[in-house]
């Protein structure tokens, strides 16, 4: 049962989500629970973090971190890369969130034995293909928007978690705000 004083924060995205560089205590999530913890002493903070390989399954791991998790903030990072390159995506993360989420230790293990340890760099995983994969076009930027719209939709729909979406800016006609520099502006020089 949940304490009356905790709050879940469940992350989901890429890298900045889920520390894929190494930063430990440096990476967002973490860096955000201390500061809440700072400024808000008298309640606790329990975070969970998931990563998100491709939008087009964004609402099923929105729906798999809320049977799971049952956060109350759900921060949601969105990048670029997703509409302006082809991205591969692992397809059982993709169909079967739950399974991979409760399994993921055994699938590591898998993972391991097959690969030497070397998940990433070693040429057996690109031999034996045991997780199926699937590569998808950039998505055009409605196409995008839809999916955030349809897992952001499923949440206020089923719960009472708050949604935080985070990521490229000035996308959006209605974004007002000077690109001089960003990494939208400059994504193509």
């Amino acid at each position: 049962m949940k304490h009356p004083d905790e709050i879940k924060i469940q992350f989901l995205g890429q890298c900045i989500a889920v520390n894929s560089d190494g930063r430990g205590a440096r990476a967002y999530p973490q860096i955000t629970q201390q500061m809440l913890r700072a400024a808000f002493p008298s309640l606790a903070f329990k975070s969970n973090v998931c990563m998100l390989s491709h939008p087009k399954g964004l609402k099923a791991l929105v729906r798999s971190r809320h049977s799971l998790f049952k956060p109350d903030i759900m921060v949601i990072s969105l990048p670029a890369m997703f509409a302006s390159i082809s991205t591969g995506a692992d397809l059982i993360n993709q169909l079967a969130l739950e399974l991979t989420v409760t399994a993921r230790s055994f699938l590591r293990r898998i993972d391991a034995k097959l690969t030497g340890g070397h998940a990433v760099e070693t040429p057996v995983k690109k031999k034996l293909k045991w997780r199926p994969t699937a590569v998808y076009p950039p998505l055009a930027i409605d196409e995008y928007e839809r999916l955030i719209d349809e897992a952001v939709e499923f949440s206020r729909r089923t719960s009472t978690c708050r949604v935080i979406l985070f990521g490229p800016g000035g996308l959006n006609e209605d974004t007002k705000t000077d690109t001089a520099g960003t990494p939208e502006t400059n994504f193509g020089s």
